[in-house]
């Protein structure tokens, strides 16, 4: 493998390690955690500050295990055989099972909310998570490779489309945003709670984020592996989170809204709060599509 030339591959690295956790994060799966915060019973700005804290803080960890498996040749897991021995490495794997399966649920689920609202409930959740399943399946036999390239732009018609989603979703936020539906103890248990939620679900990218780094060169800057993944896991994540908080004030406060999201879950939430009708499905439908690269890549 030739060696790091800083001058020529620098801002290649850069952007390919920022801009592929931005395809991975920027979809609406976590819109579906940041709605916790005020279900909780937190208000929406308290959830956005944790948002925040815990996304910037819990990313640190798998950003710190990035850096070992480009020198080493090895994925995360067979590092784990080294730093735990035989009997630890298996639990690391036990956990990075729990893991993946709880992060593909949760992008089964959504995505299959969303196709059952864009088809008017013709197609049930459980055929949506089946269509979804096997694209993702598919899509595996590409190689880690080809999917680094469609990443680095993947993400950027989904993040118009949150973005714009954030705009016609103005109308249905909260009128009282900095309103707490809990105090005292229970106050402070669901802030440790939602906290505890977001922390684990950026720090359990460890068990996994170096994986995509092992055809990286041996000598490729710690450093710049380690704050490219840390800014490019903290940014989506937070930016997602937020607008589940907004959604989470919705169902709060809008009983339409609410009545909605009892029945369809947060995909026929996030139909019903974009217009007009066409263009919503069409949103819909390239979020579940967004689904099937990021389920493949667990």
């Amino acid at each position: 493998m030739r060696p790091w030339n800083a001058h020529t591959d620098t801002i290649h690295f850069i952007l390919q390690m920022m801009f592929f956790w931005f395809s991975m994060l920027i979809s609406p799966g976590l819109i579906t955690m940041g709605i916790l915060g005020p279900i909780f019973g937190l208000s929406v700005n308290d959830s956005i500050v944790i948002s925040v804290f815990a996304s910037c803080i819990g990313s640190i960890i798998p950003a710190f295990t990035a850096t070992l498996c480009a020198p080493t040749g090895l994925r995360q897991i067979a590092v784990s055989r080294y730093a735990f021995g035989i009997w630890g490495s298996k639990f690391c794997g036990l956990l990075n099972i729990i893991v993946n399966v709880g992060f593909g649920t949760i992008n089964c689920i959504v995505a299959g909310q969303l196709i059952s609202a864009v088809s008017g409930g013709k197609v049930t959740i459980v055929a949506g998570i089946v269509i979804l399943c096997v694209g993702s399946y598919i899509i595996s036999f590409f190689g880690f490779r080809i999917i680094h390239r469609y990443d680095q732009v993947a993400w950027i018609l989904i993040l118009i489309f949150i973005c714009i989603e954030y705009g016609q979703s103005a109308k249905y936020f909260s009128p009282t945003p900095g309103l707490s539906y809990s105090s005292g103890m229970d106050r402070t248990g669901a802030a440790l709670n939602y906290f505890a939620l977001i922390f684990g679900e950026a720090a359990a990218w460890c068990s996994m984020s170096g994986d995509y780094y092992v055809h990286y060169p041996a000598n490729v800057n710690k450093w710049l592996v380690f704050w490219m993944t840390w800014v490019g896991l903290t940014i989506p994540t937070f930016f997602v989170l937020i607008l589940g908080n907004l959604f989470g004030g919705i169902v709060l406060t809008n009983q339409t809204m609410s009545d909605i999201y009892d029945d369809g879950g947060i995909g026929a939430l996030i139909l019903a709060t974009m217009s007009p009708a066409g263009w919503s499905k069409f949103v819909c439908v390239m979020y579940a599509l967004s689904f099937s690269t990021s389920s493949e890549e667990v």
